[in-house]
């Protein structure tokens, strides 16, 4: 119990240090349009280590004020952590993902995108034997404009764990958390979905949202363990990895908005070439 406070102190840390570095652009009672997608997750107290662990980040920014009318910033961040320690128990990974764009004025776009993961190759479980681990995170989204008809705002979140069979490439378990908010938008959502031998702690996991015309929160809050038991044993691949992406725009024209869409798409398609499983 003690390792485990001890590791749940260390991921909170990591995260409020994050974050208040990360904070440095418009808050939303600065900015005429504000949005920001935050996760933080963590793996703990593992039953089989891994003999071989990898990490994983991304971040990618843009931010255009067309004939100086508007201003705009957009900032991305990603930290990734795996780190494997003889006592299986105190073998832990974590990863942060965030960004966050704010603007004033007009006729302006900024797009802000991150990808992190933690990856651990060879849990080398024997027959008969469990593979366990806990786990903890977040994931939080919010967008905020003045003026619905002429500002958007949007915010996007995904969180993922996969258990692969590394002899076979087999997806055997996987849990998903996801959402979106946007101002205006009709398609707000905070979703989960996980195998069976995924569980949450019912007291200490939850998931909320709230949406007006002019401001979309939504905020998930897990903690959980998994455990599977391989009657043949197996050697595992887990992956943990996650993205997020903030973005706000205020068009004058529908060539500007159509100059948006090209650029959010070409990101978008830049950051997921740099991302390899």
């Amino acid at each position: 119990m003690q390792k485990q406070l001890e590791l749940l102190e260390r991921f909170l840390l990591l995260t409020a240090s994050a974050i208040a570095t990360f904070l440095t652009t418009a808050t939303p009672s600065q900015a005429a349009t504000y949005a920001s997608s935050e996760a933080g997750f963590q793996l703990q107290n593992f039953s089989v280590n891994p003999l071989n662990v990898e990490t994983f980040t991304n971040t990618s920014t843009e931010a255009i004020s067309f004939n100086g009318q508007g201003r705009v910033n957009s900032d991305a961040l990603a930290n990734a952590y795996f780190s494997s320690f003889p006592k299986y128990s105190e073998t832990f990974a974590n990863n942060i993902s965030l960004t966050q764009a704010a603007g004033q004025g007009k006729n302006y776009f900024g797009i802000a995108e991150s990808l992190a993961s933690a990856k651990g190759y060879d849990f080398k479980v024997a027959p008969g034997g469990i593979f366990s681990f806990n786990f903890m995170g977040f994931l939080s989204l919010e967008t905020s404009v003045d003026n619905p008809d002429t500002e958007n705002a949007g915010a996007s979140g995904l969180i993922e764990v996969l258990l692969y069979d590394q002899e076979n490439g087999s997806l055997l378990d996987s849990l998903s958390i996801k959402g979106n908010v946007a101002n205006p938008s009709n398609s707000n959502y905070l979703t989960y979905n996980k195998s069976e031998n995924f569980s949450f702690v019912p007291k200490s996991t939850s998931f909320n949202r709230q949406s007006t015309s002019i401001n979309n929160d939504a905020l998930a809050l897990v903690t959980g363990y998994y455990s599977r038991k391989f009657t043949a044993g197996a050697n595992l691949s887990l992956f943990e990895l996650k993205s997020n992406r903030a973005s706000v725009t205020v068009p004058e024209s529908n060539s500007t908005l159509a100059l948006f869409g090209t650029a959010a798409i070409l990101l978008v398609a830049k950051a997921k070439r740099k991302l390899s499983y």
